[in-house]
C-alpha cells in the first residue's frame, strides 16, 4: 500500500491524516504532548499502529510546523528534512 501522511505539529496538539493513493482518507487523529518531537512520533506511532499499517507502507510526508518556538522548533524540522530524505 503506498499512502501519504500530512502532518501539522502545533504548539500544543499535533494533527496527522493519511490518504490512499488514489486521494481518499484514511483516517485523522490529533495528538497531544509535552513538545513537538515527542507529539510528532506519539502522532505517527499511533496513527500506524490504529489503522493496521507499517512505516513500508508510507511513500510521502507532509509535514508543516507551526506555533513552536525555539530549540524545539529546529529539532521537528531537523527530524522532519532526516525523515523526508530517508531511502
Amino acid at each position: 500500500m503506498s499512502i501519504i501522511l500530512g502532518i501539522d505539529i502545533g504548539g500544543s496538539t499535533t494533527k496527522i491524516v493519511g490518504l490512499r493513493s488514489d486521494g481518499t482518507t484514511i483516517a485523522m487523529h490529533r495528538v497531544q504532548a509535552q513538545d513537538p518531537i515527542t507529539s510528532l512520533y506519539g502522532a505517527m506511532g499511533n496513527f500506524l499502529f490504529t489503522n493496521r499499517l507499517q512505516l513500508e507502507d508510507v511513500s510521502q510526508i507532509a509535514l508543516t510546523v507551526s506555533s513552536v518556538r525555539g530549540p524545539a522548533n529546529s529539532a521537528a524540522i531537523s527530524l522532519s528534512l532526516a525523515m523526508a530524505r530517508a531511502p
